[in-house]
């Protein structure tokens, strides 16, 4: 019997090319979603450092972990 889908998906590793074309389909993500919602365009500058910022703190602990 096969195991449970999420046990499975721990597991999961992918190339390096899939990583970065699924950051590059995030970037056409919120680039769509500025298109379609103008408002999101009017926030000050430092909330997109604050959500850069936050999105970032995974990946940086991560990478760090593995030095």
């Amino acid at each position: 019997m096969k195991e449970n889908l999420i046990k499975r998906m721990w597991g999961f590793t992918f190339p390096y090319i899939d990583i970065r074309l699924s950051g590059l389909a995030g970037i056409f993500a919120g680039l769509f979603l500025a298109k379609l919602w103008f408002p999101i365009l009017s926030l000050d500058w430092y909330w997109y450092v604050i959500g850069i910022l936050i999105a970032s703190i995974k990946p940086v602990i991560t990478f760090f972990k593995q030095v």
